[in-house]
């Protein structure tokens, strides 16, 4: 993709996951919303997440084919894994 493509690609999925947020997580409220300029670095009112208005999270979404989420414990040994190949080849 080039040019603006990108953007509005982003711009879209953002809007999406507000929709998703209202309808499952807060009963059908209008409450989540895309951040003004959101992808356009931090802005004050938003702190930088792309929704407004996600109590305890900060969201930064991106579109993926395959999502998959890694808790602190499991960064830590892939870390380690990589550590030990990388002294192994050196």
């Amino acid at each position: 993709m080039a040019g603006k493509a990108p953007k509005r690609k982003g711009d879209g999925y953002e809007r999406e996951l507000a929709k998703y947020f209202n309808k499952v997580v807060f009963g059908n409220e209008d409450l989540v919303q895309r951040a003004p300029l959101s992808g356009g670095g931090a802005v004050k009112s938003s702190g930088g997440s792309d929704l407004k208005n996600t109590p305890h999270i900060y969201v930064e979404a991106k579109r993926t084919e395959k999502f998959q989420i890694l808790t602190q414990c499991q960064l830590l040994l892939l870390e380690g894994i990589d550590r030990k190949q990388e002294n192994h080849y050196a």
